[in-house]
């Protein structure tokens, strides 16, 4: 039922069902812990994850922010007192909540914030604005300020638990997302964005044509980013203070192709293309000092006018970084997304690509690359008479979303790239170049091993699900040394990650229903590890004892090491191994210097590791690099 905004202010912060004290924290925590995997019946599981995330901040921050967390405390206890009565605790809050949810990828509850509106009663679909956060904020925070509470810049990083009041009502949804700290909503943080966007649905009647994504300075970076590859997805994207590509944000010299090509997949200038569909809107100060340059918005705004995509480029005298209040303007933001519905069945399409995670547009996705760490593209127009025209580059697979192509009903004629193609009225048209055309596939999976979405690479493509990590334990006196680099490496290969956790094991724990399941990330040596020793002679880069066997080169110095991802052949290569490894078990270690964007495969040495580059290599350059070809092989 609905609520004033200051009674749900009220209930919000001020009005447990009794007095909690911290020393009961731990018993409150191990019965909501048994009702979150036995939960009452009309309980949903993930509203005990919430309760358990309140529970979690207020212990941890219980000392240094004692009156935070009594507030949190007091919460956890209300919400948990009405759990135990059969109802899901949630139902009647409004205003600003704080929910939680598990997260495939981490053991660390993942964290979120969402604005329900007083009059929601979940009968009619509303829509839903998605906020990602700043580098000095948090998902509270960013919500609290975006609907008006004022706070300086400087103020940001001791205010991440405080429980803001809204100053101003809008009938959408308003969902801020954690992130995972700083990692610019890239990877695993990615797919926190999406993760959070369906646990929110799954309590919430939310629009799916109406979901805005938002975000500034380096939420920006992630609006843009989010934003372009997966322009389909929203009905808007809007960004604020930010670099529209991580080219131009890194500031580094000496890219190389590599480099250059694994930043574009984040790229909105890169793939600006992919917002032919979609409402684009983007602010940025003239006063903003850096590192989010004014002049990176104008770029893009000059990309957007030479492909003539329609958008709106606030080109702002006045003001400098911190536009959040500006840019949500009391609601207004809110109510004029709003208005705009997500095109699902466009006439033409215009599609750029540099993975298979980020590769489709509204009703046409491209499955499979002819060759690796090369942009693809595909443009697509139905005519008048419902034939669909494709042209592609770098394209060795399609599929046809068919029921969303505006084409009359019945089979659907394709002429791509030249070739006449029919495919069949059904849910989902796929079509291979083979011998030189293109043909209607059957979708039988082919002989071998190949390159698909979900199993394509590169490194970082791991991170997007259940992965463990897990170190050699044949040499006991290395056995500490790579526990603490899997323990090291399970905290996030990306610099900046906050609230992410592997698993971590020995390897003689790992089971082969794990490594059938999940992904496995393996530290160690052919002569420490039995399981690179298993894998040493499967793979492109061979493993022998003492060497790195790259293209018949036996690379013997003991700095030399390799870390590269590919299909497990231990267990039917249905999930990624990504194998450390090296000459030495120091150099195994090394392998945790490298930095953020890495291809499929990085053969490097000490030079390469003396320092640990944030973004790329540049001019740090490894020993070897690259992307395996369509056929998990070197090129």
């Amino acid at each position: 039922m609905a609520r004033t905004g200051f009674f749900a202010f009220l209930l919000l912060v001020a009005a447990p069902v009794r007095a909690a004290s911290f020393e009961e924290i731990p018993a409150l925590r191990a019965e909501a812990e048994r009702m979150e995997r036995q939960p009452p019946r009309g309980v949903p599981p993930g509203a005990l994850t919430s309760i358990l995330y309140l529970l979690q901040v207020a212990e941890e921050h219980q000392a240094e922010e004692p009156a935070n967390a009594r507030r949190y405390l007091g919460n956890a206890v209300r919400l948990l007192e009405r759990a135990r009565g059969g109802v899901d605790p949630f139902r009647d809050e409004r205003g600003f909540v704080v929910r939680a949810y598990r997260s495939v990828t981490t053991l660390e509850i993942q964290p979120y914030s969402i604005y329900v509106p007083e009059a929601y009663d979940g009968r009619h679909a509303r829509p839903m604005l998605v906020g990602l956060h700043g580098g000095a904020s948090n998902h509270a925070l960013y919500l609290g300020v975006a609907m008006g509470n004022g706070i300086p810049w400087w103020q940001y990083p001791t205010r991440h638990r405080d429980l803001f009041r809204p100053k101003w009502q809008t009938d959408s949804f308003i969902v801020a997302v954690e992130g995972l700290g700083h990692a610019m909503y890239r990877w695993m943080a990615e797919r926190d964005v999406f993760d959070v966007i369906k646990d929110a649905g799954a309590h919430y009647a939310v629009d799916q044509d109406r979901i805005t994504i938002n975000g500034l300075s380096n939420g920006g970076v992630g609006c843009y980013g989010l934003g372009a590859r997966y322009a389909w997805r929203w009905n808007a994207v809007v960004c604020a203070s930010a670099a529209p590509s991580w080219i131009l944000y890194s500031g580094q010299g000496g890219l190389s192709d590599a480099d250059r090509h694994l930043m574009s997949q984040y790229g909105a200038l890169e793939q600006a293309e992919n917002l032919s569909n979609t409402t684009l809107e983007f602010f940025h100060g003239r006063r903003d000092p850096g590192p989010m340059r004014p002049m990176y918005a104008r770029i893009f705004d000059q990309r957007l006018t030479a492909l003539g995509i329609a958008h709106v480029f606030n080109d702002i005298a006045h003001l400098g970084h911190d536009l959040i209040t500006y840019v949500h303007d009391s609601g207004e933001l809110e109510r004029r997304v709003a208005k705009v519905r997500r095109n699902r069945r466009p006439e033409r399409i215009r599609l750029v690509a540099y993975d298979l995670r980020g590769a489709r547009q509204h009703w046409l996705e491209v499955t499979g690359f002819e060759r690796y760490g090369v942009r693809a593209s595909a443009n697509a127009r139905v005519a008048r008479d419902g034939k669909v025209a494709v042209e592609t580059q770098n394209v060795a697979s399609l599929a046809i979303h068919v029921p969303d192509v505006p084409a009359p009903r019945g089979d659907l004629r394709l002429v791509v790239d030249g070739d006449a193609v029919v495919l069949e009225q059904g849910g989902l048209g796929l079509l291979r170049r083979s011998g030189g055309r293109w043909r209607a596939d059957s979708g039988r999976p082919p002989e071998g091993l190949r390159k698909r979405p979900g199993l394509a690479g590169p490194l970082t493509d791991a991170y997007f699900d259940a992965t463990v990590f897990t170190f050699g334990t044949k040499d006991g006196a290395a056995r500490s040394k790579l526990e603490r680099a899997a323990r090291f490496a399970a905290n996030g290969w990306p610099l900046w990650l906050h609230g992410y956790r592997a698993p971590v094991m020995p390897e003689d724990e790992v089971t082969d229903q794990l490594l059938k399941t999940k992904n496995v990330v393996v530290i160690g040596t052919p002569e420490t590890s039995s399981l690179v020793e298993r894998l040493g002679s499967r793979l492109p880069i061979r493993l022998e004892r003492g060497a790195v066997v790259l293209r018949g080169r036996r690379l013997t110095a003991p700095d030399v090491g390799v870390r590269m991802i590919y299909p497990n052949v231990l267990a039917g290569g249905g999930r990624y191994v990504v194998v450390q490894s090296g000459t030495t078990v120091a150099a195994a270690i090394a392998g945790n210097k490298l930095p953020d964007f890495v291809p499929d495969w990085v053969v490097y040495d000490g030079r390469t590791t003396a320092t640990r580059p944030r973004l790329a290599f540049g001019r740090q350059r490894p020993i070897d690099s690259g992307f395996f070809d369509a056929d998990w092989r070197l090129p």
